[in-house]
This record gives C-alpha cells, structure tokens and sequence, in this order.
C-alpha cells in the first residue's frame, strides 16, 4: 500500500464509494422531505439514520487528501472538527439504530401499543440521540490533534489526525473500550434479546403477523441495518482492539478512524465505516414497498408532490399504499370520512381511516398523483 499506484487505488475506492453514499443520502433524505406520506414513525429513525451517516462522509476529500499527499496537512483544529464529527455520527447512528430496534420490538412484542408509537415519539427519541451522542464525544472532542503516526505504514513520522491522549494509550482504552462494551456489545446483546421475545411472540401468531404487510417490511428493514452495521462496525472494532492490545501504555498518540493510515486493517476500517454509511437508500428500497417505489418513481421521473398531495403513488398500479397510523398525510375533507372510523392524529394533525385497523398498519385510500 505504500506504493503511489497503491494509494491511488485506495484514493479511488473511497472517492467513489463515499461519492455514492453522499448522493444516495442525500436523494433519500430529500425524498422523506419532499412526500408528506413518507413521514411515519420508522422513517423517522431511517431518515435521521441517512442525516447521520451524510455528515460523516462529508470529510472524506480531506482523507483523500492525506492518503494522496504526506499526511495530514490541515492542522489541528480541522483534525479536532473532524474527528469529533465523525465519532459524533457513529455514536448517534448507534442510538438512532437502537431507537427503532426497539420501535420494532414493541411493534411486534406488543402490537396493542400501536397507536401510541408516534412521529413525535420517534423525533424524540432521534433528538434524544442526538444530545446523548454529544455528550459521550466529549472526551474525543478534547483528545483529538495531529499525532505522529510512528508504525513504517505509510511511513515512519507520518502525520495523520488522531488523539493525543494526556495519560498515554490507557484513556483511549478505557473510552473506546466503554464504547465497544456499550455501543456494540451492549446493543446486540440487547437486540438478541428482542429477537427472541419477538419471534416467541411471531410463532404463536404466525398467519396473523404475516398478514400485518406493512410490519414485516419494517421488521426486515430494520433487521437489514443491524445486520450491516454488525458486520461494518466488527472492522471497524477491531481495527480498534487491534490499536489498544498492541500500543504500550506510552504511547499518547493514537490515530484516529476514518484516517489515511494505509496498513491493511486501517484501510478495512475505514472502507467498513463507508460501507455502512452509503448503503442505506440500497437497503430501505429491498426492503420496504414504500422506498421502493419513490426510488422508482425518481428514477422514471416521477418527483415530487403534484397538486400540493404529496402522497406516494406505487410505482406498480396493484399496489396498495400501506403506512403506518402516524403518517403524516394531507388532511381529508371531514365529511369524505366516515366519523365511526377514524382517528384524529394530533401529532400529524390529519385523518386516519380506522376501519381495517390492523394495530400499526392501515390501508388507505390511494391518492393518485
């Protein structure tokens, strides 16, 4: 990897790879914006999931930068921004995933709950998220400087943004382990937990839960993100074990990552983190309907709300547009709806047809576009 066609290569593979994730976010996020109807509790989470992930690809250039030049070039405080963005994002990507890990347990769990998992709920708990992943990058936030990397790769004395730690390799240990310990570990423990109270629950309703369409595609989506995240953030973990059972303990600057460190694990790392942060509009539209068919629909130039509607029209005509009871859709004329069944969704402040109620999901009438 030390070679010029070497670091060009690796240049070339997270140029194009985060350049996909950051137009593919981008489009996801704008499609969340852009149809009322796709503002249901989940995508809450998913959206606020992409916002995540586009904000830490944002530096890559920088990276770029550094793998193609000799080293890090853009001083301290640039390293300080950006290192603690990128771990910001990690950390609230974590708890957004959790969030709606759990959204889906209780949707499953206990679908009697149903009407109360809201879009507010769910803005909640991202904006929770958000405050609790500021308050954890703290201590990378203070730590994070231009260190001098002294492994030969890429090369003996070579600059990179990482963390000049005050008591030497033990503090990054000890907060990235916590870390490890609580973001990863932590969570999948939790999330084998839901699994099996959730399938316990699937298996004395089978046909019931099968029919509930719109569940199952959720389940599965979300299911998709834990799956990924689980295997990207693995590199991404080890590449960090790694760092703290081969350092001594006086070693006080460690590098940090996504970084320019060409050695084969860094570059795994790092090419894991992009990985996870540019598959999402990829993941949503195998697995639910919904994502599916706005993608399509861009993709045949069908953009955007007509006649202020805004409300998804299935890119195949036998379709049926399923959403969850907080979807936010275009208030219907009062009299349009039969007053014995409906709900009044004061979070989204419009009409939801009640009467083929099947807990979460309803079926609603198709506006057509």
């Amino acid at each position: 990897m030390e070679s010029p066609i070497g670091r060009i290569i690796v240049a070339c593979s997270i140029g194009v790879l985060c350049s996909i994730g950051i137009v593919t976010n981008a489009v996801l996020i704008s499609f969340y914006i852009r149809r009322p109807v796709m503002r249901t509790s989940t995508n809450v989470y998913l959206v606020h999931k992409a916002v995540s992930d586009l904000i830490s690809l944002l530096p890559f250039p920088l990276h770029l930068a550094e793998i193609l030049g000799s080293g890090w070039i853009f001083g301290d405080w640039v390293c300080k921004v950006v290192a603690s963005v990128e771990t910001l994002c990690m950390l609230v990507n974590a708890n957004i995933t959790f969030a709606m890990a759990y959204d889906r347990y209780v949707a499953v769990a206990k679908p009697g709950n149903g009407l109360q998992r809201t879009v507010t709920t769910a803005r909640n708990h991202v904006a929770v998220s958000w405050l609790y992943g500021l308050m954890l990058v703290i201590p990378a936030a203070t730590a994070s400087w231009t260190v001098v990397w002294l492994p030969k790769e890429p090369a003996p004395g070579w600059l990179t943004c990482g963390y000049n730690w005050p008591a030497g390799e033990m503090y990054h240990s000890i907060y990235f382990g916590s870390l490890l310990v609580l973001f990863y570990a932590g969570h999948y423990l939790v999330y084998i937990s839901f699994v099996y109270v959730a399938w316990g629950r699937v298996k004395q309703s089978k046909d019931e839960f099968l029919t509930r369409h719109d569940t199952v595609q959720r389940c599965r989506a979300v299911a998709s993100v834990l799956i990924i995240n689980f295997l990207g953030y693995f590199v991404y973990w080890a590449q960090h074990a790694y760092t703290m059972i081969t350092l001594g303990e006086d070693q006080i600057q460690v590098p940090h990552i996504p970084s320019g460190l060409l050695d084969p694990l860094s570059v795994a790392s790092t090419s894991a983190v992009y990985i996870v942060a540019s598959g999402n509009l990829f993941l949503y539209s195998l697995s639910m309907d919904q994502w599916k068919a706005v993608t399509m629909d861009a993709v045949h130039c069908r953009c955007g709300p007509v006649g202020g509607r805004g409300v998804v029209q299935p890119f195949h005509a036998e379709s049926v547009a399923v959403i969850d009871v907080t979807a936010a859709v275009d208030d219907d004329p009062p009299h349009a709806i039969n007053s014995n069944n409906v709900h009044r969704d004061s979070d989204n402040d419009s009409f939801v047809n009640l009467s083929h109620h099947s807990d979460e999901e309803l079926e609603i009438q198709d506006v057509s576009i």
